[in-house]
């Protein structure tokens, strides 16, 4: 595959005019994606988002980052948009492939990259994109190269703590799955607890209400309310809810939460009850919109 230098042009920062240096150059082209021969083995498939299966071929061998070039993930950043890749890989035409030059250090620059906001280089419409032409143009700056590994060592000892952590949480979570299975049966019993438990409906212990249409056009981080839309249930929150990420000025009429509501989805997936726990007051509470 041929290569070519990625031409960047002068850009301000903080009112300087700075001319960056050349940090990558951009393979091309980026082959479109596996034939019918390829058929499944050891080496590991890139798209948009990281690893989408396994081929039996390869067609690159070599360190590199990869940038999702379309996908919802350029707005949400449900996942990271910008990673590295080692070894022999074949990565299809959703994914820009980047491979720094000397001066720049691949952890320093893939951690650079996955920082900035790429919503404001989107040139999809119908489908979120991300073009070469805006790619090529990224504003990088570079520290010494001796800062670089020292900031990307840096950078990568928080992120084995954080995968540390990640591991334990799982752990207890499945902990968590074991004993509500036996405490929330009544297969295990509490010490000093021993009365009869009864059987009920549940709309005889929780009042049922529902959310009110409304579409994706009506939010925005700047409306007059608080509100939870169906799809965010899924692509923005957790089990819990802490902070309501999206407002309207649509007048969804006046239903809203209150703190420890549970919202569960009716609808296209299987429910999972989600409890919202941001709004203490009914008066206050987020508007529900499509759930």
């Amino acid at each position: 595959t041929k290569n070519h230098a990625c031409r960047m042009g002068a850009f301000r920062l903080n009112g300087r005019r700075l001319r960056p240096r050349y940090p990558v150059k951009c393979v091309n082209p980026v082959a479109e994606g596996v034939s019918s021969n390829k058929m499944r083995g050891i080496y590991p498939y890139y798209g948009a988002s990281g690893i989408v299966d396994y081929v039996n071929d390869y067609i690159f061998d070599e360190d590199l980052i990869l940038l999702g070039e379309d996908g919802e993930n350029i707005l949400s950043r449900n996942m990271p948009l910008v990673f590295r890749v080692s070894g022999k890989t074949w990565v299809n035409n959703h994914a820009h492939v980047l491979r720094p030059t000397i001066n720049c250090h691949i952890g320093y620059l893939t951690e650079y990259l996955e920082s900035l906001d790429f919503s404001i280089f989107n040139s999809g419409t119908a489908q979120p994109k991300l073009n070469k032409k805006s790619c090529i143009r990224l504003p990088v700056v570079l520290p010494p190269l001796p800062e670089q590994r020292a900031i990307a060592d840096a950078l990568s000892d928080a992120d084995a703590l954080i995968a540390a952590l990640d591991a334990m949480i799982a752990k207890k979570r499945d902990l968590k799955q074991a004993v509500m299975q036996q405490l929330l049966t009544g297969k295990t019993r509490l010490v000093g607890f021993t009365k009869e438990w009864r059987r009920l409906e549940l709309g005889s212990v929780a009042k049922f209400y529902k959310g009110k249409g409304l579409p994706k056009s009506a939010i925005s981080r700047t409306g007059a309310h608080p509100c939870i839309h169906y799809g965010e249930l899924f692509t923005h929150y957790g089990v819990l809810i802490n902070t309501i990420l999206s407002r309207t000025d649509f007048n969804v009429g006046s239903l809203t939460s209150r703190r420890n509501d549970v919202l569960m989805p009716t609808s296209d997936v299987t429910p999972v009850p989600i409890r919202l726990t941001q709004t203490p007051t009914r008066a206050s509470g987020p508007r529900h919109g499509g759930h």
